[in-house]
């Protein structure tokens, strides 16, 4: 259940007026007079363990909770018609917020919220009823105090953001960058530059889900993958990439054979990115 969260409300119009949307959004949502926003914290908690994802990925799908807090939101505030929209989103979330006066983008391109740092979720609200909406004056939070760059491994925040160097984003793609997998520490997604963020400080509570805990020796022991991940925030990016970076981090932490490599190696030679990455651990192994 979400308890705690910050709102703020734009009006349609003030936010196309500060960023270029597509005709096609235009003419699908011309109904829509306001935008409520929300920014949802998740738990800056810390546990201890090899095998675990990054904190958003600690309980359930946030998509799914927000979907359903929005919905509850919307019935409660009594709007007419409306949208509820939570990442996958014709609207630049991080704008959004920022118009609100909710907070500012980081130099590691995430959203810091005064009231909780970076380890938040924006979830909107489009909808016809027309509020009279304060315009707020930009700011920017950020402190320029370079912790977040200097605690990326990969450098994937040196030069602006390089996606294609983020481990989190290598978590959830098919990259062939393997090398940079070598800093892997987490099986899904990275915190490292939240953890850095001078506005994260301290811990929240946090009701920890012991599922969330996962080594290949588990991994191996499930009877159905999909039925188990359903309802987790990387279920999406589906069962190969998750193999992939449990070997990886079977490898980095150096608790794995190199027989066991061979055997996924020709499950699933047919792949080619997978059956590569396999190789490459494989002589990591060796070194």
């Amino acid at each position: 259940m979400i308890k705690e969260y910050d709102r703020g409300i734009i009006s349609f119009k003030d936010y196309l007026e500060e960023i270029e949307v597509n005709n096609l959004y235009k003419d699908k949502y011309s109904w829509v007079k306001s935008i409520i926003i929300y920014i949802i914290p998740y738990y800056n908690v810390t546990y201890s363990g090899n095998y675990l994802p990054a904190k958003f990925a600690y309980l359930e799908d946030y998509h799914t909770s927000i979907q359903n807090f929005l919905k509850e939101e919307a019935e409660k505030i009594g709007l007419g018609k409306y949208e509820t929209l939570v990442d996958v989103s014709f609207l630049n979330e991080k704008v959004c917020a920022s118009l609100a006066g909710l907070g500012s983008v980081g130099k590691n391109q995430l959203f810091i919220s005064k009231r909780f740092g970076t380890f938040c979720n924006i979830g909107t609200i489009v909808t016809d009823k027309e509020y009279e909406c304060v315009k707020h004056d930009r700011f920017n939070l950020c402190l320029n105090c370079d912790k977040c760059i200097k605690a990326c491994p990969t450098k994937a925040l040196d030069n602006g953001f390089n996606k294609y160097q983020c481990l989190s984003y290598l978590s959830q793609s098919a990259s062939t960058n393997f090398e940079l997998f070598d800093n892997m520490v987490l099986y899904y997604g990275c915190d490292k530059c939240q953890d850095a963020c001078p506005f994260n400080k301290g811990d929240r509570d946090h009701i920890y889900d012991n599922e969330a805990l996962l080594n290949l020796e588990k991994f191996e022991k499930l009877k159905d993958y999909k039925e188990y991940s359903k309802n987790k925030t990387y279920n999406w990016i589906g069962y190969l990439k998750m193999l992939r970076n449990l070997l990886v981090l079977e490898v980095n932490n150096r608790n794995i054979s190199v027989s066991k490599l061979e055997y996924y190696q020709e499950k699933y030679k047919d792949t080619k990115w997978f059956y590569n990455h396999l190789e490459y651990l494989k002589k990591k192994i060796g070194e």
